[in-house]
């Protein structure tokens, strides 16, 4: 099963975040995160509560390139987010 999720692209972000929200549509498995391995810091220096992690295969829509990735996940970011590493 697919399910459509608008990434933005950031090469200042040392990781991938993941909104709740979107990481319920993909794993429906979402209760079972694995425990952060890190304390996430915004830029502005306010640190950006996790809830865990998941890993899950994304696909590009032109490529056709898929791609197993670490995400960290939370309730309260708004946006899905690659890091400079995904780029």
């Amino acid at each position: 099963m697919s399910y459509f999720v608008t990434i933005m692209l950031d090469n200042g972000a040392t990781v991938n975040v993941l909104p709740f929200v979107d990481a319920s549509s993909i794993s429906p498995n979402v209760t079972a995160l694995r425990p952060a391995k890190a304390r996430l810091t915004m830029y502005y220096g306010t640190e950006l509560k996790t809830l865990g992690m998941l890993t899950a295969a994304f696909e590009h829509p032109l490529s056709g390139k898929r791609r197993r990735m670490d995400f960290y996940v939370t309730a309260t970011h708004d946006r899905a987010i690659l890091g400079i590493r995904a780029c």
